[in-house]
């Protein structure tokens, strides 16, 4: 895994955002998907990175059982593949404090 392969390259700065394939529709819409065991993987990968870090995933059940342990936020995004829908996606944060503050504008 490229993490686990290149982490001790990175400088004490960095800063980690990771976008997994869906875990719902990974197998329709990806042609390198993962498995369930490799998204367990991933988390347990992650579990020993000392950098911060961000994910973003599909909303599902499974995922927030795996990361049930991290702060994560439901986010709702405007989607146009296609057909114009909403995507409801999470937001997992390795700390509260890598959460974004609302502010109204």
């Amino acid at each position: 895994m490229f993490l686990t392969k290149y982490i001790s390259l990175f400088g004490k700065d960095t800063f980690i955002y990771l976008d997994p394939p869906y875990f719902t529709k990974g197998k329709q819409l990806y042609l390198h998907y993962f498995t369930y065991n490799e998204h367990i993987r991933l988390r347990n990968v992650i579990d020993n990175i000392k950098y911060d870090w961000i994910i973003s995933y599909d909303n599902t059940p499974e995922i927030k059982e795996i990361y049930k342990d991290y702060p994560m936020r439901k986010i709702l995004l405007n989607n146009s593949t296609g057909i114009k829908r909403k995507a409801e996606e999470i937001m997992i944060f390795k700390k509260k404090s890598l959460i974004p503050v609302e502010t109204l504008f």
